[in-house]
């Protein structure tokens, strides 16, 4: 068998190639070496076979396969996988090679060349290639000494005559990988500690891609990227030791983004003022970032929720009073701020949120979710006041039985109280949730007999299988009555297979927990008192009393046909109205009706 290596498609059936080529799909550990120059061994272990294939200088390759079918027709699916791939190893090899080869020109090219010509190569080369010229810019403008990087975005993505930015999938391109090069040309500066210049270069970037984000519509999901990166490296940079003359800077930049009108910032993320809180310090320039939070409010900005939260944060820190207008806006939006102070890990102002709260204003769902979040941030502050307050608070109003489990660690006196006002406020049974939290309180305190009492109350006994390990020790006599009645009981309710079935389903579990034998002879003890009670105080049925006449049998209908029978025999048919007059009365009342009819 002899095939050009290049063309082995054209010579092949289209059934033997498509084999051949599912062979290698499935061919998973396999290796080509190059025994001598044009003979190679193409070996694979999983599945099984060997093809040795010499490859003459012309391209002409001739496979070899040790399998039967090879030796009997002088071909098979083996030695056509194993030329397809020779063919791809040797494709992947020149691929490698060429590159090596241009790398290696590349350098020999340069080391001929002196700093003057590749100086003035660079410079005639940017001059003509915008996006190199970007390139260029981005890597390298911080080493000059004033680097004026809002001239690099005018270039990129300059305005027309008519105030529009005109880019397209392209040129996009070209923003965000310059901006991606600044970015990390800011993020190394910071790390050096070159604050200076790593705010010079975010003031550019944050103030160009807002631009772009408002005028560029259908790019809002790419700018964003490069957006949310820039913000945190402006986050970073406000948390380190700046200069004065850098703080004011930075309020600046923040207040020139935030307040324009289509601002937007990260999902997940906090306005850029909020960022600059830290270099808030004076009376004027608080009252500016809080009149601009609530001007976001008063205009229903989409991320109100976001401005809502910093707005009582800075209520909080700064005393500041919110306009009467906002009042009943910020309150109806009060949970939501809870969300999402929780969310930015503002601890602090969601305690101070949820003291704010006014239940009455909010369903229960909403207060609840917001008290879990004052509960949480209670326990990352430490604040035991506040975690017993919030918990006693979700127990009593929300049947919260983790809460309680709270309440008892901390304060085990007001978790016996609100056990005590559950017990009388829920009828047993009227409530799940009043059920569990009961429940699971009085197996804390470890009170069996409140447990035992209000399964039976419930009519739950099959429920007591969940607590008798914890009863079996010290509730051991209360715990085998229970199971005694309970079986009494299923006995008498039920009938049949399904008596069987549940008595067997009571039976093996408490063999497991080792009570079967005493729960027997606690059945065949309350059996034999309940024989040997007086009949004056057993339950005795001393009489029946049957109502037939309408109430068990319909009567009426057999009435109206008597009467019928007679008439007819009289030599006369009455009609069904007839019935009406005749329903309910008595008979000689009914007879004289008919006669007078």
């Amino acid at each position: 068998m002899k095939i050009l290596l290049s063309e082995i498609e054209h010579h092949i059936p289209a059934d033997v190639l498509e084999e051949a080529q599912e062979l290698v799909n499935i061919t998973q550990e396999y290796s080509i070496n190059q025994v001598e120059e044009g003979y190679y061994h193409c070996i694979s272990r999983q599945p099984d076979y060997h093809v040795e294939i010499t490859l003459k200088k012309d391209g002409v390759a001739i496979p070899k396969c040790q399998c039967t079918v090879f030796k009997r027709a002088k071909t098979c699916k083996h030695a056509i996988a194993g030329l397809l791939l020779l063919r791809d190893h040797i494709q992947r090899n020149n691929r490698s090679r060429k590159k090596s080869l241009d790398q290696q020109v590349i350098q020999e090219v340069l080391k001929k060349l002196n700093v003057t010509e590749l100086r003035t190569f660079l410079s005639a080369y940017s001059q003509s290639h915008s996006t190199f010229r970007a390139e260029l810019l981005a890597n390298y403008l911080h080493l000059i000494r004033n680097p004026n990087y809002h001239s690099l975005y005018m270039d990129i993505a300059p305005l027309d005559k008519y105030g529009q930015v005109r880019l397209n999938r392209n040129s996009i391109k070209t923003v965000r990988g310059v901006t991606t090069t600044l970015l990390k040309q800011a993020q190394q500066l910071l790390k050096d500690h070159a604050l200076s210049e790593t705010l010079q270069i975010l003031e550019a970037v944050i103030l160009h891609v807002h631009r772009l984000y408002m005028k560029l519509p259908q790019f809002h999901e790419q700018l964003m990227v490069e957006m949310r990166l820039a913000y945190k490296l402006f986050e970073s940079l406000c948390s380190q030791q700046m200069a004065p003359r850098l703080q004011i800077r930075a309020i600046n930049l923040a207040m020139e983004i935030c307040a324009r009108e289509g601002y937007i910032f990260p999902s997940g993320m906090r306005p850029l003022i909020a960022v600059t809180e830290p270099f808030l310090l004076e009376e004027k320039s608080r009252r500016s970032a809080f009149a601009l939070a609530e001007k976001k409010i008063k205009t229903s900005h989409p991320q109100h929720i976001s401005w809502a939260a910093l707005l009582y944060r800075w209520t909080r820190l700064w005393s500041l009073l919110v306009a009467n207008t906002l009042t009943k806006q910020l309150e109806k939006l009060l949970p939501a701020a809870i969300t999402e102070s929780s969310q930015q890990n503002q601890y602090d102002d969601v305690i101070y949120l949820v003291n704010r709260l006014k239940p009455e204003q909010h369903s229960d769902a909403v207060n609840k979710s917001s008290l879990l979040a004052g509960l949480k941030s209670a326990r990352m502050l430490g604040d035991q006041e506040m975690m017993i307050n919030i918990a006693y608070r979700l127990s009593l109003n929300h049947l919260d039985t983790d809460a309680l489990g709270l309440l008892e660690e901390k304060d085990p006196s007001k978790a016996e109280r609100i056990l005590a006002i559950v017990s009388d406020l829920y009828q047993p049974g009227s409530d799940q949730a009043a059920d569990e939290l009961l429940l699971s309180g009085w197996r804390l305190r470890g009170d069996g007999r409140a447990i035992i009492e209000r399964l039976k109350s419930m009519g739950k006994m099959e429920s007591l299988m969940e607590f008798d390990f914890m009863l079996k020790d010290k509730f051991r006599k209360e715990l085998e009555e229970a199971y005694a009645g309970y079986i009494i009981t299923v006995r008498e309710t039920y009938g049949g297979a399904n008596a069987r079935q549940r008595l067997n389903t009571i039976f093996a579990h408490l063999k497991s927990i080792d009570i079967f034998q005493p729960v027997v002879m606690k059945i065949k003890e309350m059996e034999n008192v309940k024989r040997d009670e007086p009949a004056t105080s057993r339950d005795i049925i001393k009489g029946f009393v049957f109502d037939l006449d309408g109430v068990i049998v319909d009567t009426a209908v057999h009435h109206f046909s008597a009467w019928r029978k007679i008439m007819r025999e009289l030599g006369v048919d009455i009609k069904a109205s007839d019935d009406e007059h005749t329903r309910g009365t008595g008979r000689m009342e009914s007879l004289q009706y008919l006669l007078d009819e």
